[in-house]
């Protein structure tokens, strides 16, 4: 047991050691305005290792939707992740955008309208890409984007990448509670 520990360690201390050897993105932190919520809202935004040399190229983008009691920060953990996969050649560069999904009342939304939390769901349909689509070169058709989530993001990514099939062309829904009320109106 104590060399599994010990193992598990060094692999990690050498995970943030060898880290620097893949070109770095950035990571951008925002509060916009959110007209659905009424408040400024905390956002983070992944921009990709060459995005700002690439002055004239555009972005996938993927909207990562963090679980109950995490919020956009997430995005750090995230971030050496991608580096390493676009660097490897296993994904190709993106824009990555974690909203934060906090509400005050029971730690999370489930990224939906609600009068208990407020209008996570438009928040982030509405506000969330509109502002990324203006203030970022991200693409704009359903075609680039899409949905990911773990726990409460992952219901909240399948809830709704599944009810705007237009807007998005994936989603990904990991360990997240799923109702089959979500697919009520798409099974005849």
């Amino acid at each position: 047991m104590k060399h599994k520990t010990i193992r598990h360690i060094g692999t990690v201390l050498s995970l943030f050691f060898f880290a620097w050897l893949y070109p770095q993105g950035t990571i951008v932190f925002d509060a916009p305005f959110s007209p659905a919520l009424n408040q400024n809202q905390n956002i983070a935004i992944y921009l990709p290792e060459g995005y700002n040399d690439n002055v004239d190229g555009s972005f996938p983008v993927l909207y990562y939707l963090h679980d109950l009691g995490e919020n956009h920060t997430i995005i750090n953990s995230l971030a050496p992740i991608l580096d390493s996969l676009i660097t490897n050649k296993q994904i190709s560069p993106m824009i990555v955008v974690t909203p934060d999904g906090s509400a005050p009342t029971f730690g999370g939304s489930f990224w939906r309208n609600s009068v208990l939390n407020g209008n996570f769901q438009d928040y982030v349909l509405n506000d969330v890409v509109t502002f990324i689509e203006s203030n970022f070169r991200a693409r704009t058709t359903g075609a680039d984007r899409a949905f990911a989530g773990q726990g409460m993001g992952g219901y909240g990514a399948v809830a709704l990448g599944v009810e705007n099939v237009s807007l998005f062309c994936a989603t990904a829904g990991l360990a997240g509670y799923i109702t089959s009320k979500i697919f009520d109106d798409l099974i005849p």
